[in-house]
């Protein structure tokens, strides 16, 4: 089985080189989204950002000297959970308000409690833990408490879990077979039954899904068809089609709350920056342009 160093090490591979979220939404924009940014000179790594959609204006929101991973909205765009390793106890999920003040810790399990991901009602959250030879996934309430296992036993480990929009399904991301270099995308009942994989792609990396607002859609990194990029599907499994495949590397979807933009990682211009594209195709914009890597955008509800 492969370490967790080694598979968040295969996650950034995705993220930043395969081969290698207030503004309200109207006529000026669509919002803001938040999003890591790395800056090793400083000894802190990645922190989490924010970015408008409208102005490309950025704001840090964390500072201290730890990693911040993966940031998460609540559905009243007022907090953000992450996970990070700031206590020294392995990384724990955190929250904070969408200013970056009143942060705290949610749980205490010593080992590594991984991509919180919101209920549509704001009342949970789905998180996964990769901790030893147990790996899970797991749901509390928001406030960190009664935590409960979901699901466990049936994969290697369990990856980038996100509720659907009607909170009914889940995503998550594992292993497609004994192989575990190579990852599918699956889809279970919130209760935890009705597994399915459906990305199906063998011999493949599939990871990092988003579900459309509208949860009829799902957006998400592919290797397939002689491609590698984003691409979208039907939640039935149909309609597959490349969404965003070149110039350079393409990565981490997040679909604009109302379901027109897709906002994306990027090495197209030669940095590793935040793009947007309108999801017709007729328009590209990007985002951020700073020297460090910006990665992992999350539109704000």
């Amino acid at each position: 089985m492969l370490d967790l160093n080694h598979r968040q090490g295969l996650w950034l591979l995705a993220t930043i080189a395969i081969t290698g979220c207030s503004e309200g939404i109207g006529p000026g924009g669509r919002g803001r989204l938040a999003f890591l940014r790395y800056n090793g000179t400083t000894g802190s790594d990645y922190q989490i950002y924010t970015v408008a959609f409208s102005t490309g204006d950025t704001a840090a929101l964390t500072h201290l000297a730890a990693n911040r991973w993966i940031p998460s909205w609540s559905p009243d765009g007022s907090k953000i959970a992450f996970n990070s390793d700031q206590d020294s106890t392995g990384q724990e999920i955190f929250v904070m308000n969408a200013d970056g003040s009143l942060l705290h810790r949610l749980t205490n399990f010593l080992g590594q409690a991984l991509c919180p991901s919101w209920s549509a009602d704001g009342k949970k959250i789905l998180f996964d833990f990769e901790g030893g030879r147990n790996p899970a996934l797991y749901v509390m309430n928001a406030d960190g408490s009664d935590t409960t296992r979901l699901a466990q036993g049936t994969h290697p480990f369990y990856q980038c879990p996100v509720w659907s929009p009607d909170g009914s399904r889940i995503a998550f991301v594992s292993a497609d077979s004994a192989d575990v270099l190579y990852t599918d995308i699956y889809l279970l009942n919130a209760d935890g039954t009705g597994e399915i994989n459906w990305s199906h792609n063998p011999g493949r990396f599939d990871t990092q899904p988003a579900w459309s607002p509208d949860g009829t859609k799902i957006a998400f990194f592919s290797e397939r068809n002689g491609l590698a990029g984003l691409f979208v599907m039907n939640v039935d499994g149909t309609g597959l089609k490349p969404l965003v495949t070149a110039p350079g590397n393409n990565t981490c979807p997040a679909w604009s709350p109302d379901g027109q933009w897709i906002a994306f990682t990027s090495t197209r211009d030669g940095q590793t920056e935040l793009y947007a594209m309108a999801l017709d195709g007729s328009s590209t914009r990007r985002l951020t342009d700073d020297s460090e890597e910006d990665i992992c955008p999350r539109w704000q509800p």
